[in-house]
Protein backbone atom coordinates (compact mmCIF):
# COMPACT_ATOMS: atom_id res chain seq x y z
CA UNK A 1 0.00 0.00 0.00
CA UNK A 2 2.65 2.33 1.15
CA UNK A 3 4.54 1.56 -2.60
CA UNK A 4 1.62 2.22 -3.90
CA UNK A 5 0.74 5.55 -2.56
CA UNK A 6 4.79 7.04 -3.19
CA UNK A 7 4.36 6.01 -7.13
CA UNK A 8 1.17 8.07 -7.30
CA UNK A 9 2.95 10.90 -5.70
CA UNK A 10 5.74 10.53 -7.97
CA UNK A 11 3.39 10.54 -11.13
CA UNK A 12 1.32 13.46 -9.58
CA UNK A 13 4.81 15.79 -9.43
CA UNK A 14 6.07 14.93 -12.37
CA UNK A 15 2.75 15.63 -14.29
CA UNK A 16 2.73 18.82 -12.60
CA UNK A 17 6.46 19.89 -13.37
CA UNK A 18 5.68 19.10 -16.96
CA UNK A 19 2.78 21.14 -17.25
CA UNK A 20 4.44 24.05 -15.78
CA UNK A 21 7.16 23.94 -18.39
CA UNK A 22 4.54 23.66 -21.15
CA UNK A 23 2.59 26.79 -19.48
CA UNK A 24 5.48 29.12 -18.95
CA UNK A 25 8.14 28.65 -21.62
CA UNK A 26 6.40 30.51 -24.26
CA UNK A 27 6.84 33.42 -22.12
CA UNK A 28 10.62 33.17 -22.49
CA UNK A 29 11.54 31.06 -25.69
CA UNK A 30 10.33 34.08 -28.27
CA UNK A 31 12.69 36.54 -26.43
CA UNK A 32 15.79 34.58 -26.66
CA UNK A 33 15.25 34.13 -30.38
CA UNK A 34 14.61 37.51 -30.80
CA UNK A 35 17.91 38.45 -29.56
CA UNK A 36 20.03 36.32 -31.51
CA UNK A 37 18.24 37.42 -34.82
CA UNK A 38 18.78 40.58 -34.41
CA UNK A 39 22.34 39.96 -33.30
CA UNK A 40 23.03 37.94 -36.66
CA UNK A 41 21.80 41.16 -38.40
CA UNK A 42 24.70 43.41 -37.48
CA UNK A 43 27.52 41.00 -38.54
CA UNK A 44 29.37 40.92 -42.11
CA UNK A 45 30.99 38.20 -42.77
CA UNK A 46 33.18 39.26 -45.81
CA UNK A 47 34.62 35.75 -48.07
CA UNK A 48 38.14 36.29 -49.87
CA UNK A 49 39.35 33.87 -52.50
CA UNK A 50 43.30 33.75 -52.63
CA UNK A 51 44.93 33.01 -56.01
CA UNK A 52 48.65 32.01 -56.07
CA UNK A 53 49.19 32.78 -59.84
CA UNK A 54 53.02 32.96 -59.03
CA UNK A 55 55.32 31.70 -56.68
CA UNK A 56 55.50 34.30 -53.47
CA UNK A 57 58.38 34.66 -51.31
CA UNK A 58 57.74 32.48 -48.07
CA UNK A 59 55.04 31.37 -46.15
CA UNK A 60 51.61 31.58 -47.28
CA UNK A 61 49.16 35.37 -48.51
CA UNK A 62 46.20 32.82 -47.50
CA UNK A 63 47.32 33.06 -43.88
CA UNK A 64 48.41 36.55 -44.35
CA UNK A 65 45.68 37.64 -45.22
CA UNK A 66 44.02 36.19 -43.04
CA UNK A 67 45.86 37.48 -40.19
CA UNK A 68 45.36 41.13 -41.62
CA UNK A 69 41.58 39.93 -41.57
CA UNK A 70 41.69 38.73 -37.63
CA UNK A 71 43.53 42.47 -37.33
CA UNK A 72 40.65 43.98 -38.86
CA UNK A 73 37.88 42.26 -36.77
CA UNK A 74 39.63 43.52 -33.82
CA UNK A 75 38.63 47.36 -34.57
CA UNK A 76 35.20 46.20 -36.31
CA UNK A 77 33.87 43.45 -33.84
CA UNK A 78 31.04 42.82 -36.21
CA UNK A 79 32.84 41.78 -39.32
CA UNK A 80 34.21 38.41 -39.98
CA UNK A 81 37.11 37.82 -42.58
CA UNK A 82 37.36 33.95 -43.67
CA UNK A 83 40.34 33.80 -46.52
CA UNK A 84 40.34 30.71 -48.29
CA UNK A 85 42.83 29.44 -51.51
CA UNK A 86 41.18 29.01 -54.80
CA UNK A 87 42.96 27.54 -58.04
CA UNK A 88 43.22 29.15 -60.49
CA UNK A 89 42.14 26.93 -62.84
CA UNK A 90 38.68 26.26 -60.92
CA UNK A 91 37.69 30.10 -60.81
CA UNK A 92 36.00 30.02 -64.23
CA UNK A 93 34.06 27.61 -62.88
CA UNK A 94 32.77 28.45 -59.50
CA UNK A 95 32.04 32.29 -61.20
CA UNK A 96 30.30 30.60 -63.63
CA UNK A 97 28.44 28.85 -61.69
CA UNK A 98 26.88 31.93 -59.39
CA UNK A 99 29.70 30.75 -56.63
CA UNK A 100 31.20 34.44 -56.10
CA UNK A 101 32.90 35.76 -53.02
CA UNK A 102 33.10 39.34 -51.69
CA UNK A 103 36.93 39.61 -52.86
CA UNK A 104 39.38 38.03 -54.98
CA UNK A 105 43.07 38.28 -54.15
CA UNK A 106 44.78 37.18 -57.73
CA UNK A 107 48.13 37.70 -60.05
CA UNK A 108 48.21 40.15 -62.24
CA UNK A 109 47.10 38.90 -66.03
CA UNK A 110 44.14 36.47 -65.13
CA UNK A 111 41.62 36.62 -67.23
CA UNK A 112 38.16 36.02 -66.46
CA UNK A 113 37.31 38.27 -63.89
CA UNK A 114 36.43 41.58 -66.39
CA UNK A 115 32.60 41.08 -65.20
CA UNK A 116 32.84 40.58 -61.91
CA UNK A 117 33.96 43.66 -60.53
CA UNK A 118 32.59 46.04 -58.51
CA UNK A 119 34.05 49.16 -55.82
CA UNK A 120 35.58 52.29 -56.03
CA UNK A 121 38.60 51.01 -58.17
CA UNK A 122 38.35 47.69 -60.45
CA UNK A 123 41.82 46.51 -58.63
CA UNK A 124 44.02 48.00 -55.83
CA UNK A 125 47.62 46.02 -56.02
CA UNK A 126 48.52 44.71 -52.23
CA UNK A 127 52.02 43.49 -52.67
CA UNK A 128 54.39 42.29 -55.50
CA UNK A 129 57.02 40.40 -56.71
CA UNK A 130 59.66 40.82 -59.27
CA UNK A 131 62.35 38.94 -61.37
CA UNK A 132 65.79 39.22 -61.20
CA UNK A 133 69.28 37.09 -62.74
CA UNK A 134 70.47 34.61 -59.74
CA UNK A 135 74.32 33.73 -59.27
CA UNK A 136 76.23 31.50 -56.96
CA UNK A 137 79.47 31.54 -58.69
CA UNK A 138 82.20 34.27 -57.43
CA UNK A 139 82.91 35.50 -60.81
CA UNK A 140 79.69 36.36 -62.16
CA UNK A 141 79.43 39.86 -62.63
CA UNK A 142 76.34 39.35 -65.17
CA UNK A 143 78.30 40.75 -68.15
CA UNK A 144 78.12 37.62 -69.89
CA UNK A 145 74.56 36.67 -69.09
CA UNK A 146 73.35 34.32 -72.50
CA UNK A 147 71.00 31.82 -73.31
CA UNK A 148 73.43 29.24 -72.48
CA UNK A 149 74.36 29.61 -69.70
CA UNK A 150 70.83 30.70 -67.78
CA UNK A 151 68.22 28.56 -66.70
CA UNK A 152 65.27 30.17 -66.29
CA UNK A 153 62.44 29.25 -63.50
CA UNK A 154 59.17 29.19 -65.43
CA UNK A 155 56.60 29.99 -62.90
CA UNK A 156 53.01 29.30 -62.51
CA UNK A 157 50.94 31.30 -64.36
CA UNK A 158 52.98 34.56 -64.53
CA UNK A 159 54.55 35.15 -68.07
CA UNK A 160 58.03 34.06 -67.70
CA UNK A 161 58.75 33.96 -71.33
CA UNK A 162 57.69 37.54 -71.86
CA UNK A 163 61.08 38.26 -69.22
CA UNK A 164 62.90 36.37 -70.80
CA UNK A 165 62.13 37.47 -75.02
CA UNK A 166 62.67 40.92 -73.15
CA UNK A 167 66.01 39.90 -71.72
CA UNK A 168 67.27 38.81 -74.65
CA UNK A 169 67.06 34.91 -73.18
CA UNK A 170 64.93 33.22 -75.89
CA UNK A 171 65.98 30.03 -76.27
CA UNK A 172 67.58 29.54 -72.84
CA UNK A 173 67.10 26.28 -71.22
CA UNK A 174 63.18 26.82 -69.14
CA UNK A 175 62.55 24.46 -65.96
CA UNK A 176 60.09 23.95 -63.25
CA UNK A 177 61.31 26.26 -59.97
CA UNK A 178 62.41 23.53 -57.81
CA UNK A 179 64.40 21.81 -61.10
CA UNK A 180 65.98 25.14 -62.16
CA UNK A 181 67.00 26.67 -58.78
CA UNK A 182 69.08 22.49 -57.97
CA UNK A 183 70.68 23.25 -61.75
CA UNK A 184 72.04 26.59 -60.49
CA UNK A 185 73.29 25.47 -57.19
CA UNK A 186 74.93 22.24 -58.89
CA UNK A 187 76.64 25.03 -61.35
CA UNK A 188 75.09 23.38 -63.99
CA UNK A 189 74.18 26.90 -65.27
CA UNK A 190 75.99 30.15 -64.03
CA UNK A 191 72.84 32.11 -63.90
CA UNK A 192 69.36 31.87 -63.37
CA UNK A 193 66.42 34.00 -64.56
CA UNK A 194 64.16 33.91 -61.41
CA UNK A 195 62.23 35.64 -58.88
CA UNK A 196 62.21 36.75 -55.10
CA UNK A 197 60.98 32.97 -54.39
CA UNK A 198 64.55 31.87 -55.21
CA UNK A 199 66.00 34.75 -53.18
CA UNK A 200 64.40 32.72 -50.29
CA UNK A 201 65.38 29.42 -51.47
CA UNK A 202 69.47 30.44 -51.75
CA UNK A 203 68.89 32.34 -48.31
CA UNK A 204 67.05 28.98 -46.68
CA UNK A 205 70.18 27.16 -48.22
CA UNK A 206 72.62 29.84 -46.55
CA UNK A 207 74.47 29.80 -49.88
CA UNK A 208 76.03 33.36 -51.16
CA UNK A 209 74.41 34.58 -53.63
CA UNK A 210 74.73 37.56 -56.25
CA UNK A 211 71.07 39.37 -57.11
CA UNK A 212 70.82 40.95 -60.35
CA UNK A 213 67.29 42.91 -60.66
CA UNK A 214 65.42 43.05 -64.04
CA UNK A 215 63.74 46.02 -64.60
CA UNK A 216 62.42 45.65 -68.08
CA UNK A 217 59.27 43.81 -67.02
CA UNK A 218 57.28 42.96 -64.61
CA UNK A 219 53.72 40.95 -63.98
CA UNK A 220 54.06 39.75 -60.44
CA UNK A 221 51.84 42.15 -59.08
CA UNK A 222 49.01 40.31 -56.78
CA UNK A 223 45.72 42.13 -56.85
CA UNK A 224 42.28 42.66 -55.13
CA UNK A 225 39.22 43.48 -56.25
CA UNK A 226 35.67 43.27 -54.88
CA UNK A 227 32.96 41.14 -56.40
CA UNK A 228 30.10 41.36 -54.33
CA UNK A 229 26.98 43.74 -55.04
CA UNK A 230 25.60 43.96 -51.92
CA UNK A 231 26.47 47.75 -50.97
CA UNK A 232 27.14 47.17 -47.29
CA UNK A 233 29.77 44.58 -47.82
CA UNK A 234 31.27 46.88 -50.64
CA UNK A 235 31.65 49.28 -47.87
CA UNK A 236 33.28 47.26 -45.89
CA UNK A 237 35.41 45.27 -48.34
CA UNK A 238 36.50 48.97 -49.65
CA UNK A 239 37.54 49.94 -45.84
CA UNK A 240 39.26 46.61 -45.76
CA UNK A 241 41.32 46.94 -48.70
CA UNK A 242 42.92 50.29 -47.05
CA UNK A 243 43.42 48.71 -43.94
CA UNK A 244 44.97 46.12 -45.63
CA UNK A 245 47.54 48.64 -47.71
CA UNK A 246 48.50 50.69 -44.34
CA UNK A 247 49.36 47.17 -42.91
CA UNK A 248 52.18 47.08 -45.61
CA UNK A 249 54.97 47.24 -43.76
CA UNK A 250 54.08 43.49 -42.11
CA UNK A 251 54.33 42.03 -46.03
CA UNK A 252 58.19 40.49 -44.82
CA UNK A 253 56.55 37.57 -43.40
CA UNK A 254 55.08 36.85 -46.58
CA UNK A 255 58.56 37.71 -48.61
CA UNK A 256 56.70 40.11 -50.83
CA UNK A 257 57.08 43.94 -51.75
CA UNK A 258 55.03 47.23 -51.85
CA UNK A 259 56.28 49.82 -53.93
CA UNK A 260 55.28 52.73 -50.93
CA UNK A 261 56.93 51.23 -48.21
CA UNK A 262 60.81 49.69 -47.53
CA UNK A 263 60.56 46.61 -46.25
CA UNK A 264 64.28 44.88 -46.48
CA UNK A 265 67.90 45.47 -45.28
CA UNK A 266 69.17 42.42 -46.84
CA UNK A 267 69.38 40.85 -50.63
CA UNK A 268 66.04 41.82 -51.23
CA UNK A 269 66.49 45.40 -51.13
CA UNK A 270 67.61 45.30 -54.44
CA UNK A 271 63.83 44.39 -55.64
CA UNK A 272 62.30 47.08 -54.18
CA UNK A 273 61.61 50.30 -55.39
CA UNK A 274 62.31 49.36 -59.17
CA UNK A 275 60.85 51.67 -62.02
CA UNK A 276 59.43 48.69 -64.81
CA UNK A 277 59.87 49.50 -68.46
CA UNK A 278 56.94 47.39 -69.29
CA UNK A 279 54.30 46.14 -66.63
CA UNK A 280 51.00 43.95 -66.51
CA UNK A 281 49.18 45.02 -62.85
CA UNK A 282 45.40 43.93 -63.60
CA UNK A 283 43.17 41.16 -65.46
CA UNK A 284 42.99 41.31 -69.05
CA UNK A 285 41.14 39.39 -71.42
CA UNK A 286 41.66 35.93 -72.97
CA UNK A 287 42.02 37.79 -76.22
CA UNK A 288 45.10 39.85 -75.35
CA UNK A 289 46.77 37.09 -72.92
CA UNK A 290 46.70 34.90 -76.32
CA UNK A 291 48.16 38.24 -78.47
CA UNK A 292 50.94 38.18 -76.03
CA UNK A 293 51.55 34.70 -75.98
CA UNK A 294 51.57 34.60 -79.61
CA UNK A 295 54.31 37.22 -79.59
CA UNK A 296 56.48 35.41 -77.18
CA UNK A 297 56.30 32.10 -78.74
CA UNK A 298 56.81 33.87 -82.63
CA UNK A 299 59.91 35.50 -80.35
CA UNK A 300 58.59 38.84 -81.83
CA UNK A 301 59.80 41.47 -78.96
CA UNK A 302 58.91 44.63 -80.91
CA UNK A 303 55.32 43.05 -81.44
CA UNK A 304 55.73 42.75 -77.56
CA UNK A 305 56.29 45.85 -76.78
CA UNK A 306 53.95 47.34 -78.20
CA UNK A 307 51.03 45.20 -77.15
CA UNK A 308 52.92 46.25 -73.28
CA UNK A 309 52.64 49.79 -74.40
Amino acid sequence: MLRKTLNFFKKYIFFVLFSAILIFSPLYLPKINAGASTDDKNIIVLNIWQIDNFEGGQGSRTGYLQRIGDDFRAENSNVFIKVNSVSSESIATNLNNGNIPDMISYGAGITGLENYLSGEAPYVTWCRGGYCILAVDESADFTDISPLNTVINSGKDNLTGAVALLCGLNGAKEDNPTSAYLKLIGQKYKYLLGTQRDIFRLKTRNTPFKVFPVNVFNDLYQDISITTNDDIKRDMSERFIKFLIGKSGNLESVGLMHDDVKIYNDEMSAMENIDFKYTIKCPISENYKKELKRAIANNNSNKLKNLLK
